[in-house]
């Protein structure tokens, strides 16, 4: 027989004498009458009457009667013992102290002679905040030492994680953290939300909590276009503004927090309603002569045209900040541009544009109305002409503990305009208002209120990015990787706009450092955003000559930086792969295909040809950037 089944015939002993013995020296009252559910998310919208409410109810008790936890395994109420009614909420077990003293340190201190209450001869413990169902999973844990948890649903393994803290059994806790993690795409697009608030409620969860931390910064949407985003307390937000690996443009956060802030205060009007309605006549933006409705998932586009202008005013188009739905506003002044306008439209999809030259606050007459998109039917919008000095007041307390965790200064000048001066001044702390008069009108200095470091260690590019580069660097599929499961650190080295943009500075901060990736913003009218770097697996340094190797690609994310865009270019020429010339010149791949020359934000300094690699990774032969950043690569 082998030591397994041995085991195996021990475990079952423990849980029989669990089930037949008559020695139990403690008893336990578990549940209580009235079961309060934990509170997941603020009651600030709750508007149900009560009728609803009281039919809720009922399915609630239909459905606790039908999942009701089958014992069949476990029977701890021998002849008429601990018989409880299907209706109940309360239970007794019976059990003994040796056993639970030995497998729990709450249970150890419980029983002990400090805090134990009798009952004649046996120990009395009470267990308000355990339900039976969960105590008799937890029970059946403690005497037989395992516990399965693939048949049961993701909300019930939460009322034994919760039961387990609670009980101090740290191994099941631990075991449980690890399941969970192991599934994750059985619960991440669901369950995420509820998950993450036990977490928070539980310290010891702290690897769940980290991992879903983790996870929401590398992919946002789960969290921000989650149904039920605008209903979480602020609690479970916070974290996540503090973090600085959070995958979102910083204009972006900005306008989820306030989206937030106004549901708290009912200020979102929800509307089953195209977007396009949420548009007023007497917009600031002057006279609207076209507006354009669009959705990712069908690309169909509706239009309303008071006239045949349609040439675009950059300055004039305003974008909403959802992928799935945007607007397009033409404004009738809209007469003095070039046709490469339309043609570059697309390229523009995520740009916001001051409308005026003119300071309009929030104060003025004009209909300030914005909008949001959380799924394909429902629009959530405010007009903030219609606010009054309370309304603010309670944003203001509202978001008193988002605002310092928002990077401000990582906004473009435009957006901090649009999307936070302009609306919403009133909300901004006095030292933040000067702070950002101070920094605009005085290049250079450095901003006092709040965190002012960029998320994320690039500025350039997402964790998503990381992890396709991750992948190429180790010949993976693509989607292999996730931002828990890279095998690498990426230090930051060099950044244009924090340490210069020349040759010499490279060298200086990037020489000898091992395997890095150089990654850069091309400046170009047509292609704003269009992001391309290579891979150098051996090291920089200075002289004359080539480095060999087959591992080095070049990339490009395209001009809109997503992943579907992505594009791989490897070596093909191994003996050319990298090119070693003097300090004057910065990264330089092959003979031809991507170098860089002198101070990389000057004119046609920087070039890329096909020559050494397998194809051209950018059309632009010369070109300067706008940004550029070397990441030393480290293996985990």
């Amino acid at each position: 027989m082998t030591s397994c089944k041995l085991l195996s015939v021990f475990s079952q002993d423990i849980v029989n004498l669990l089930l037949n013995s008559e020695e139990y020296n403690v008893i336990i009252h578990v549940g209580k009458e009235e079961r309060e559910d934990p509170v997941l998310f603020n009651n600030n919208n709750n508007n149900k009457g009560e009728e609803e409410e009281e039919e809720e109810e009922e399915e609630e008790d239909t459905l606790e009667v039908n999942n009701r936890y089958n014992s069949s395994n476990i029977r701890n109420d021998r002849n008429d013992r601990n018989e409880m009614d299907n209706y109940s909420r309360t239970q007794t077990f019976k059990a003994h102290s040796l056993i639970l003293g030995a497998r729990s340190n709450y249970f150890q201190t419980a029983l002990s002679k400090q805090w134990a209450k009798k009952e004649g001869e046996a120990n009395v413990l009470s267990q308000p905040n355990i339900s039976p169902k969960v105590f008799e999973i937890i029970l059946n844990y403690i005497y037989s030492g395992t516990i399965t948890l693939s048949d049961r649903e993701i909300l019930e393994i939460l009322d034994i994680l919760s039961a387990a803290d609670e009980l101090l059994l740290t191994d099941l806790l631990d075991y449980i953290q690890e399941y969970l993690i192991e599934i994750k795409s059985k619960w991440l697009h669901t369950y995420i939300i509820p998950i993450y608030q036990v977490c928070l409620a539980h310290d010891s969860c702290l690897n769940l909590r980290e991992f879903i931390l983790a996870t929401i910064s590398s992919d946002p949407d789960l969290l921000f276009k989650s149904e039920d985003f605008l209903k979480i307390d602020k609690s479970l937000l916070l974290p996540i503004l503090k973090r600085d690996d959070l995958d979102m443009a910083e204009v972006e956060v900005w306008d989820q927090v306030i989206k937030w802030g106004c549901a708290q205060n009912d200020l979102l009007d929800q509307k089953i309603t195209p977007i396009i309605s949420t548009i007023t006549p007497t917009s600031p933006f002057g006279q609207l002569d076209e507006i354009s409705f669009t959705t990712s998932n069908n690309n169909s586009t509706s239009n309303i045209n008071n006239n045949n202008n349609n040439n675009i005013h950059n300055d004039n188009t305003i974008n909403s900040i959802d992928d799935n739905n945007y607007i397009i506003v033409r404004s009738a002044d809209d007469n003095n541009n070039d046709n490469n306008n339309n043609n570059n439209n697309n390229n523009n999809n995520n740009s916001s544009s001051s409308s005026s030259n003119d300071h309009h606050h929030h104060s003025s007459n004009s209909s300030i109305s914005s909008n949001y998109s959380i799924n394909d039917n429902i629009t959530l919008s405010y007009n903030l002409s219609n606010w009054t000095s309370e309304d603010y007041n309670n944003l203001t307390n509202t978001l008193q503990d988002c605002i310092p965790l928002i990077r401000f200064f990582q906004m473009s000048s435009i957006d901090l305009y649009d999307k936070v001066w302009r609306p919403f001044r009133e909300i901004l702390p006095s030292k933040l208002e000067d702070d950002i008069v101070k920094c605009h009108l005085k290049p250079g200095t450095k901003p006092e209120f709040g965190i002012n470091t960029p998320r994320g260690n690039s500025t350039l590019i997402g964790h998503q990015q990381m992890a396709r580069i991750a992948e190429w660097i180790d010949r993976c599929e693509p989607s292999t990787y996730n931002i828990s499961d890279i095998p690498y650190k990426f230090k930051l080295l060099v950044r244009g706009t924090r340490d210069g943009f020349e040759s010499t500075t490279f060298h200086s901060k990037c020489d000898n450092q091992g395997a890095t990736f150089v990654i850069m913003k091309i400046v170009n009218s047509n292609n704003p955003c269009e992001i391309i770097g290579g891979y150098n697996p051996i090291r920089w340094k200075t002289g004359t000559g080539h480095m060999e190797t087959r591992d080095s690609f070049l990339f490009s994310f395209g001009s809109r930086n997503r992943l579907e865009d992505a594009k791989i270019s490897r070596v093909t020429r191994y003996n050319y792969a990298i090119t070693l010339r003097d300090e004057t010149y910065g990264p330089c791949f092959g003979d031809k295909d991507l170098w860089m020359h002198g101070n990389f934000a000057e004119t046609d300094s920087c070039s890329s040809k096909e020559d050494d690699y397998e194809t051209w990774i950018t059309k632009h032969r010369k070109f300067s950037v706008s940004e550029y950043e070397v990441f030393k690569i480290i293996k985990k």
